[in-house]
């Protein structure tokens, strides 16, 4: 056997092929000198073996049946040998340079156990959208601040792979959002990461992604969080941020919901916060409901107009009669326009 690589990238994939070949050349284009390119097809029935059958043995590539996104990460993950391993999605693109930088980073800091960064995202045809820079909203990588605002993107990492080993890989119970419930665990157990501050991978946003099924992938986001919380083993600090971090994911995820369209499930989502609202009064909810709302707005660079399409929304998860309404929508009004004014002036 040849001596292990330094790095392993582990590619899982389902149907990717358009996108497949761009994906690997990515890898086998990176500038650093000791890399293996692991593909774990995930029982793809379109034309991925051909996609990879035209790479030869620049690459090592595995078949399994279809049992999703955890399974064929944990497949390649037995199959690396490098001391550091990427774990990058069958339809991104690594950017040049990427494992340098981030083996540079944890050759020189061996306390840390993962190197982050942040990302493109760019639509099917390969058109940059936007940049993603996350240090500015997280700018140490705690345990505190991975529960608020879950930074998670695999593909924009580099993990030691015995730090993904300790804390046994991703779980195949969740059909998504098995990337945030091991980063959550693996911090709670000490991973300590660094961040290098430049984009390093180009996520890739099209109709057939993973995340095409966003009721699934929220809910499971809210059962990881929910789960978190109900270790014995967390600081009293940690503890304490159960309410505010269970309200507010579960606010985030009401927002992406009408974000992408699924208007149904927003009162939904909206109302299983109230498990997380200690007992505060309907109204100062709703007012915690529209800060949190107006936030994510902001982040997404919508204007006010859009948080007040909500406004049915917050009537349906309180369930008021028409009474009640016409009392409460002229104070969200008011709120909101506070807000405004407020993050103006900030």
């Amino acid at each position: 056997m040849s001596p292990a690589p330094a790095v392993s990238v582990v590619i899982p994939t389902y149907d990717n092929a358009p996108y497949l070949a761009e994906t690997i050349a990515s890898v086998l284009a990176q500038d650093h000198p000791d890399v293996e390119t692991i593909v774990v097809d995930d029982g793809s029935t379109d034309g991925t073996q051909d996609v990879l059958a035209s790479f030869g043995d620049r690459i090592r590539s595995v078949r399994q049946e279809n049992r999703g996104a955890s399974e064929a990460r944990n497949h390649g993950l037995r199959l690396a040998r490098g001391e550091y391993v990427v774990f990058l999605d069958g339809d991104d693109v690594l950017l040049p340079g990427k494992l340098r930088a981030q083996t540079a980073l944890l050759e020189a800091r061996p306390e840390l156990g993962y190197a982050h960064s942040g990302w493109h995202r760019i639509d099917a045809n390969g058109a940059r959208l936007d940049t993603v820079e996350p240090w500015h909203e997280v700018p140490d990588l705690t345990l505190e601040q991975w529960l608020v605002r879950k930074p998670v993107f695999m593909g924009a990492m580099l993990v030691r792979r015995a730090w993904v080993e300790r804390a046994g890989g991703f779980d195949p119970t969740l059909a998504q959002a098995e990337d945030l419930k091991l980063f959550l665990d693996m911090v709670a157990m000490g991973c300590r990461g660094g961040w290098v501050y430049e984009p390093t991978v180009c996520y890739r946003q099209h109709r057939t992604s993973l995340t095409r099924n966003r009721v699934q992938m929220l809910t499971c986001s809210n059962r990881v969080v929910a789960e978190f919380f109900a270790r014995a083993d967390l600081s009293p600090p940690v503890r304490a941020l159960k309410d505010e971090v269970g309200f507010g994911t579960l606010v985030w995820s009401a927002w992406q919901l009408h974000r992408s369209g699924d208007g149904v499930e927003v009162a939904a989502f909206l109302r299983q916060s109230l498990a997380y609202d200690g007992g505060e009064s309907t109204v100062k909810v709703v007012q915690r409901w529209l800060h949190g709302l107006f936030y994510n707005a902001l982040q997404d660079g919508c204007a006010l107009a859009e948080v007040r399409e909500l406004w049915p929304h917050i009537r349906a998860a309180i369930d008021v009669d028409d009474a009640a309404w016409r009392q409460l929508e002229p104070a969200l009004d008011r709120w909101l326009k506070c807000f405004a004014v407020l993050e103006a002036n900030y």
